[in-house]
Protein backbone atom coordinates (compact mmCIF):
# COMPACT_ATOMS: atom_id res chain seq x y z
CA UNK A 1 0.00 0.00 0.00
CA UNK A 2 1.51 3.18 -1.29
CA UNK A 3 1.80 6.34 0.69
CA UNK A 4 0.52 9.61 -1.53
CA UNK A 5 3.02 12.71 -2.27
CA UNK A 6 0.25 14.79 -0.36
CA UNK A 7 0.33 12.51 2.68
CA UNK A 8 4.63 12.25 2.75
CA UNK A 9 4.82 15.72 2.24
CA UNK A 10 2.24 16.67 5.25
CA UNK A 11 4.09 14.06 7.26
CA UNK A 12 7.58 15.72 6.81
CA UNK A 13 6.29 19.17 7.16
CA UNK A 14 4.93 18.17 10.41
CA UNK A 15 8.18 16.70 11.87
CA UNK A 16 9.91 19.83 10.99
CA UNK A 17 7.21 21.98 12.80
CA UNK A 18 8.24 19.61 16.01
CA UNK A 19 11.55 19.46 15.58
CA UNK A 20 11.49 23.69 15.31
CA UNK A 21 9.10 23.72 18.36
CA UNK A 22 11.43 21.48 20.41
CA UNK A 23 14.74 23.10 19.47
CA UNK A 24 13.37 26.61 19.94
CA UNK A 25 11.21 26.27 23.03
CA UNK A 26 14.37 24.43 24.81
CA UNK A 27 16.86 27.36 23.71
CA UNK A 28 14.29 29.65 25.07
CA UNK A 29 13.57 27.95 28.37
CA UNK A 30 17.45 27.16 29.27
CA UNK A 31 19.30 30.69 29.39
CA UNK A 32 18.07 33.79 30.15
CA UNK A 33 18.24 37.31 28.11
CA UNK A 34 21.74 37.71 29.67
CA UNK A 35 22.87 34.71 28.83
CA UNK A 36 23.17 33.11 32.22
CA UNK A 37 21.34 30.15 32.15
CA UNK A 38 18.05 29.48 34.12
CA UNK A 39 18.59 25.53 35.26
CA UNK A 40 20.95 22.82 34.43
CA UNK A 41 20.03 19.22 34.94
CA UNK A 42 20.07 15.73 33.24
CA UNK A 43 17.04 13.75 31.95
CA UNK A 44 16.57 9.94 31.56
CA UNK A 45 13.90 8.32 29.92
CA UNK A 46 12.04 11.98 29.81
CA UNK A 47 12.23 12.16 33.28
CA UNK A 48 14.58 14.90 35.87
CA UNK A 49 17.69 13.12 37.19
CA UNK A 50 20.67 13.57 39.44
CA UNK A 51 21.22 16.69 40.42
CA UNK A 52 19.28 20.15 39.58
CA UNK A 53 20.39 23.69 39.73
CA UNK A 54 17.98 26.72 39.33
CA UNK A 55 19.39 29.96 39.01
CA UNK A 56 18.75 33.82 39.65
CA UNK A 57 18.66 35.83 36.53
CA UNK A 58 22.00 37.47 38.01
CA UNK A 59 23.63 34.07 37.58
CA UNK A 60 23.96 32.76 41.44
CA UNK A 61 21.81 29.92 42.37
CA UNK A 62 18.26 29.83 43.43
CA UNK A 63 17.64 26.26 43.92
CA UNK A 64 19.28 22.61 43.94
CA UNK A 65 18.81 19.46 44.57
CA UNK A 66 18.20 15.87 43.05
CA UNK A 67 15.66 13.74 41.12
CA UNK A 68 15.84 10.11 41.06
CA UNK A 69 13.02 9.13 38.81
CA UNK A 70 11.28 12.85 38.15
CA UNK A 71 11.29 12.56 41.66
CA UNK A 72 13.00 14.88 44.59
CA UNK A 73 14.87 12.95 46.59
CA UNK A 74 17.61 14.06 49.49
CA UNK A 75 18.68 17.63 50.55
CA UNK A 76 17.07 20.62 48.67
CA UNK A 77 18.07 24.30 49.43
CA UNK A 78 17.00 27.20 48.16
CA UNK A 79 18.63 30.83 48.19
CA UNK A 80 18.07 34.94 47.52
CA UNK A 81 19.40 36.28 45.14
CA UNK A 82 22.52 37.58 46.67
CA UNK A 83 23.54 33.93 47.25
CA UNK A 84 22.19 33.67 50.63
CA UNK A 85 20.99 30.38 51.53
CA UNK A 86 16.91 30.90 52.65
CA UNK A 87 15.87 27.36 53.21
CA UNK A 88 17.17 23.76 53.38
CA UNK A 89 14.57 21.19 53.05
CA UNK A 90 14.85 16.62 52.82
CA UNK A 91 12.61 15.01 50.64
CA UNK A 92 11.92 10.98 49.98
CA UNK A 93 9.97 10.13 47.02
CA UNK A 94 9.08 13.87 46.22
CA UNK A 95 7.74 14.10 49.67
CA UNK A 96 9.13 16.41 52.83
CA UNK A 97 10.56 14.21 55.31
CA UNK A 98 12.50 15.27 57.74
CA UNK A 99 13.87 18.76 58.73
CA UNK A 100 12.83 21.90 56.96
CA UNK A 101 14.89 24.84 57.87
CA UNK A 102 14.05 28.80 57.01
CA UNK A 103 17.00 30.83 57.46
CA UNK A 104 17.06 34.94 57.14
CA UNK A 105 19.20 37.36 55.26
CA UNK A 106 21.52 37.05 57.52
CA UNK A 107 22.06 33.36 57.93
CA UNK A 108 20.33 32.77 61.13
CA UNK A 109 17.74 29.74 61.31
CA UNK A 110 14.01 31.69 61.88
CA UNK A 111 12.15 28.19 61.85
CA UNK A 112 12.96 24.67 61.79
CA UNK A 113 9.73 22.05 61.54
CA UNK A 114 10.23 18.54 61.38
CA UNK A 115 7.73 16.65 58.45
CA UNK A 116 6.41 12.99 57.76
CA UNK A 117 5.27 12.51 54.14
CA UNK A 118 4.20 16.04 53.93
CA UNK A 119 2.76 16.94 57.04
CA UNK A 120 4.44 18.65 59.82
CA UNK A 121 5.14 16.84 62.79
CA UNK A 122 7.13 18.82 65.03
Amino acid sequence: MGYSLHKITVIILVLIWTLYQFQSRSKESLNYDNGFAKRTGETKNGLNEGVWTWYHPNGKIQMKGKFVSGKREGLWQTYDSTGQIRSESTYIKNRLNGKMILFSEQGDTISEKIFLEDRIIH
